[in-house]
């Protein structure tokens, strides 16, 4: 498995990227925003000066345990487990409906 950083304009933002994720999150201020592929899920790392949230997402199907601890050795290595909480619904915390866009969202925040 490959982590690959995804280059992305300077103007794009949050909540241009990821509208109702902005929502959900309050739309605090964001101290870095960084956009990755992990071969066909797309994670986004987003610091803000409270807490870091992962966004782990996929569209075709279910993200793996193997593919979330991936994630958190390459992007939380130094962190340890119980300071990280892992929901691996996230994706009904942002919408009544199910989407046909999106198959599984996991989110992963550092307080």
């Amino acid at each position: 498995m490959k982590l690959i950083k995804v280059a992305i304009p300077s103007y794009q933002t949050l909540k241009q990227v990821l509208p109702r994720v902005a929502k959900y999150l309050h739309e605090t201020p964001n101290k870095l925003f960084n956009v990755y592929t992990l071969g066909s899920l797309d994670v986004f790392y987003i610091e803000t000066y409270d807490h870091t949230d992962v966004l782990i997402r996929s569209r075709k199907r279910k993200v793996t345990n193997e593919e979330v601890s991936f994630v958190i050795d390459k992007l939380f290595a130094d962190v340890p487990l119980d300071n990280l909480q892992i929901d691996h619904e996230f994706i009904s915390k942002l919408t009544d409906k199910p989407s046909d866009k999106y198959r599984q969202i996991v989110l992963i925040r550092k307080n």
